[in-house]
């Protein structure tokens, strides 16, 4: 009777030893097992089920950092903005502001008024302490009147998008400031300025006014408008003529010595005068120019002198009065604050500026980054990949002033 066989065991035929014996029988086991492992087919595998979904790898530190803040943000629920009137407009940079409430579910407040009252009010509550504002863009008075009074932060500890912080993707290969300190008047748009001139065009043709100097010619005497000097030196920049090299001191000095200049102390005065006909060209335009923008798209006969059909062209690239940004301290809304700015800085958010530039008010402010369309800028305003830009110098301040006192001393000795 033959027994089970055990794998490990040998096999034995009853009791009986001999050339039978277990040795025998195992090496024979053995062989046969080998040839019919070489004889037979191979095994087909027990099948297995299906893997799951592959596990998405761990998001990266930048996903985790922008999920959390605009969570944070959302549960703040709102922004609020110093900026000058585009941005309450819906089909200028209120676009921009359109967009970034859409996409993060925050709503953006935009002051109204002009820059300079904004930021009047604003400084009249901080006083009181009072924060309301969480970023102000108003242009060069940021540097002038908002960081002197220490009412910003350092910009660049809240940006952390990786297309911001790349400064390869910005012109020039740089982050450009107009503060002394270059940290804290962020500089995120510009234009190949338009020279500082509006005429009346039933009265001037742009072909006439090739240089500044010819403003001192005998026949617009007595037909120029300007903001009264006092009103000017709290409200504008005289550096874009004193540093430039087809202006200058000396062409300061004249037109307000030899002009005979009409001073008006308002925009919209400015403007209204300037269409009613009565003088023919506007100097130093300032904040005027958005009221002439706006009174030319109404059909009255006035027009900036700049763009493709100036003969005139200015020698600086400027970032006009809407290009910088701040970020105001203590703001009531800090996670929307530093969410705006990254995702304005970013390219989405450029994108978006360029395509509102040539309605905020004609300004048509190019963005400086480098891996952005800017078809919707006219191309007399656009700016070149390499440029200087007067209010980006670290000294820029120092000569602003030095600028003021040149026109402060010759104020006094004009008796303005």
């Amino acid at each position: 009777m033959h027994k089970r066989f055990s794998h490990g065991r040998s096999y034995r035929c009853g009791a009986r030893r001999g050339w039978l014996g277990s040795g025998f029988i195992g090496s024979l086991v053995s062989i046969l097992v080998l040839l019919a492992a070489y004889a037979a087919p191979a095994a087909t595998p027990t099948p297995r089920a299906a893997p799951g979904p592959t596990k998405k790898p761990p998001s990266s530190t930048f996903d985790r950092q922008w999920a959390d803040l605009v969570a944070a943000a959302k549960r703040e629920g709102k922004l609020v903005l110093i900026a000058g009137v585009g941005w309450t407009d819906p089909k200028d940079w209120g676009q921009v502001a359109v967009a970034f409430q859409k996409k993060f579910g925050i709503t953006v407040t935009v002051g109204r008024g002009t820059q300079s009252i904004q930021v009047d009010r604003m400084m009249a509550e901080r006083r009181g302490g009072v924060y309301n504002v969480d970023l102000v863009s108003a242009g060069i008075t940021i540097r002038e009147r908002v960081l002197p009074a220490g009412a910003l932060d350092p910009i660049k500890p809240l940006l952390f998008h990786p297309e911001v912080v790349d400064k390869s993707l910005w012109k020039g290969g740089v982050h450009r400031y107009a503060d002394p300190a270059q940290k804290y008047v962020f500089i995120f748009g510009g234009q190949a300025s338009a020279p500082s001139i509006a005429i009346n065009t039933k009265h001037v043709r742009m072909a006439e006014i090739k240089s500044y100097w010819d403003l001192l010619n005998p026949k617009w005497h007595g037909k120029i408008i300007a903001y009264h000097p006092r009103v000017a030196m709290g409200a504008t920049t005289f550096s874009q003529f004193y540093y430039s090299k087809e202006a200058g001191p000396e062409f300061l000095r004249r037109i307000y010595s030899e002009a005979g200049m009409f001073y008006v102390s308002s925009t919209r005065e400015f403007a209204d005068t300037l269409a009613a006909g009565g003088f023919h060209i506007g100097f130093h335009e300032g904040e005027g120019r958005r009221d002439i923008v706006e009174l030319q798209k109404l059909g009255a006969p006035v027009s900036m002198l700049g763009g493709p059909d100036a003969v005139m062209k200015s020698d600086r690239v400027g970032p006009r009065g809407g290009g910088t940004i701040g970020a105001v301290n203590n703001p009531p809304n800090p996670n929307a604050q530093k969410l705006f700015l990254n995702w304005f800085f970013s390219r989405e958010g450029k994108q978006l500026f360029t395509r509102a530039a040539p309605n905020l008010a004609g300004a048509d402010l190019d963005t400086l980054r480098r891996d952005v369309s800017n078809d919707g800028v006219r191309p007399a305003y656009r700016v070149p990949e390499h440029f200087y830009m007067f209010e980006a110098d670290p000294n820029g301040a120092a000569k602003e002033e030095a600028a003021k006192n040149f026109m402060r001393q010759l104020f006094d000795k004009l008796g303005l």
